[in-house]
């Protein structure tokens, strides 16, 4: 078993009316998918809650740190499939010279 794993924060603000307090996780995810799930609408003024990966320690029988790493659904696990087909994609994309407009456009298609 290894000692690190990689994991997911959806941040959100202490002062969800104004944004004016700290930054806080809300949530600490085993998946992408499952971060952006649970930070839908949890952001200042009911925006989406930033979502950044971040890299957990194991240390003796637990993960580094008081947290509550929330393992995926099926349908996290569905999704976080195809999010990772559709990044890929673009970028394959930006790497052949697609403006962001023309991904944007494939990306309603």
């Amino acid at each position: 078993m290894s000692n690190e794993m990689q994991a997911y924060v959806a941040w959100t603000n202490t002062d969800c009316p104004k944004g004016k307090g700290k930054i806080i996780p809300i949530a600490i995810c085993k998946l992408k998918a499952t971060a952006i799930r649970l930070g839908k609408g949890n952001g200042v003024q009911g925006t989406d809650c930033r979502v950044s990966p971040v890299k957990l320690i194991r240390s003796m029988d637990g993960w580094y740190g008081p947290i509550n790493l929330i393992y995926p659904t099926t349908e996290d696990t569905a999704r976080d499939n195809k999010l990772k087909i559709s990044e890929a994609a673009i970028k394959k994309a930006k790497e052949l010279g697609f403006t962001k407009e023309e991904i944007e456009l494939l990306k309603q298609a």
